[in-house]
């Protein structure tokens, strides 16, 4: 297989990526929804790249399949530097890749361009990208080198459940409406659609929904999705007495907007065992609301990074960290001798795309 990096003239030429054109891969969400996204898109050029991951695999499917390399794999999906943190697992609380939406089957190496293109866009630093990108080939060639978050940088689970309940929900045990909650009133409909389902799904019937609400969140990947909070009390021998849980709108995987590979009904439970490995969990379950499917998952015992808000020693950890988990998933869809092929393919490859997004960014706001 011959590996020639991207060149902007295997793409189709960029006066033809319309608003239409990222209108065109968002079908599902009404004409006021995708106008909050699309406004909200142009804070920065990375923001607009991760706000159209459909967009951004069908954009590559002008690029021939027999120059990029690598073979199919369970992919990430949407990957970028702010879709990974701290969740908690039976095991306990870890460090990892934590938005399943997105994954499917795909080309490795598209995943793994996403991703430096997004750290690219993050930082505008070529030299450091390189130097990341380097590091993710020396650890998809030896895995011992990867490394974790120092855990110093790891969240207390108790404080962390205690802080958000308190941003959350009220001493009355009620959602906190409005303010910087972003939480509004539930209608009344809806309200009933999702009471039904906690008296019919297994799991969720050995909880007391409390208080219903609505998450507004026009920007990201999901932006425009719809999301309901349910705040619930947890069956007596659980120690936490509360929970709340995201109700998350599914919709097609972006992925699936590139090249086409067979994609598991179960798709959640699929990319759970392959992006999670060993690691066990309650919450994450697929339920059906109306017409539409649902990720039903706990908000508490979670966390992320602001990585604008890191100091620069904590910016490379975390990383590097977040490469080492990639490159441990996707070194299985590799030879060893391609490694260093790989990497050359990569640094061209995101050179050309991040001055890609960059320029759509500047011609379409």
């Amino acid at each position: 297989m011959t590996m020639i990096p991207m060149q902007e003239d295997d793409f189709r030429p960029a006066r033809e990526l319309t608003r239409a054109f990222f209108r065109a891969t968002n079908p599902h969400l009404s004409h006021e929804e995708f106008e909050a996204k699309w406004q909200k898109s142009f804070d920065s050029p990375l923001r607009f790249f991760r706000s159209f991951p459909q967009a951004y695999y069908l954009d590559l499917t002008c690029f021939q399949e027999d120059h990029v390399p690598g073979r199919v794999l369970w992919c990430f999906g949407d990957l970028h530097p702010e879709n990974f943190g701290y969740l908690t697992f039976k095991q306990g609380l870890r460090y990892v890749f934590n938005d399943l939406d997105d994954s499917g089957p795909g080309l490795v190496a598209l995943d793994a361009l996403r991703y430096f293109t997004a750290l690219q866009l993050t930082n505008n630093d070529r030299h450091e990208t390189n130097e990341l990108i380097d590091f993710y080939r020396d650890v998809m060639r030896d895995p011992s080198r990867g490394t974790r978050l120092p855990a110093s940088m790891a969240p207390d689970p108790i404080a962390l459940r205690e802080k958000e309940l308190r941003r959350y929900v009220t001493q009355e045990g009620l959602f906190l409406l409005g303010g910087d909650s972003r939480l509004g009133n539930l209608a009344e409909e809806e309200g009933k659609v999702l009471l039904h389902a906690f008296s019919q799904h297994p799991w969720l019937s050995t909880l007391k929904p409390l208080d219903l609400a609505e998450r507004d969140r026009p920007h990201g990947g999901s932006g425009g999705l719809r999301r309901f909070w349910v705040l619930v009390r947890q069956p007596p021998e659980r120690d936490e007495a509360f929970d709340i849980l995201e109700f998350k709108e599914l919709t097609k995987a972006a992925i699936t907007w590139g090249r086409q590979f067979t994609l598991l009904e179960d798709r959640v439970e699929h990319a759970k065992r392959e992006v999670w490995r060993g690691l066990d969990t309650q919450d994450h379950e697929t339920i059906i609301l109306g017409r539409s499917e649902f990720l039903v998952r706990s908000r508490l015992g979670r966390s992320s990074f602001d990585i604008d808000d890191l100091k620069k020693k904590e910016r490379r950890a975390v990383f590097e960290a977040q490469i080492s988990l990639m490159a441990a998933h996707h070194r299985r869809a590799f030879e060893a001798h391609e490694y260093q092929d790989l990497d050359d393919w990569l640094q061209l490859s995101v050179r050309v795309l991040a001055r890609r997004y960059r320029e759509l960014f500047e011609r379409l706001r």
